[in-house]
C-alpha cells in the first residue's frame, strides 16, 4: 500500500462483515442499514402452523401479530402454515 499517494487498497465488504459489525453497536448498526440495505433485506421464517378442519376452518387460537413483521400465509396439504419477516 501507497498510503502517501492517496491509494489504500481494495477493501472487501461482505454481508457477513457488515451484520457482524452492526451487531456490535445499535448506532453502527443504524449507518450500516443506510449504507448497505440489501445486508438487512428481512428473511421469511415459519413461525407457526395449524390443522384445517373438514368445514374449511382454521383455527389459530393465541397468535398475536405483531405490527413490527410482515405476515404470509401457505396452505400446504390441509395445513395452514404461517411465515413473517421483519418490517
Amino acid at each position: 500500500m501507497r498510503e502517501e499517494e492517496g491509494i489504500i487498497g481494495e477493501l472487501k465488504i461482505t454481508k457477513e462483515r457488515v451484520l457482524a459489525a452492526a451487531s456490535k453497536c445499535g448506532e453502527a448498526k443504524t449507518v450500516l442499514k443506510e449504507l448497505f440495505p440489501e445486508a438487512f433485506e428481512p428473511k421469511w421464517e415459519l413461525c407457526g402452523g395449524t390443522n384445517s378442519y373438514p368445514d374449511g376452518r382454521f383455527i389459530m387460537s393465541g397468535r398475536h401479530f405483531s405490527p413490527e413483521f410482515d405476515y404470509s400465509f401457505e396452505l400446504m396439504n390441509d395445513v395452514l402454515h404461517v411465515y413473517r419477516r421483519e418490517i
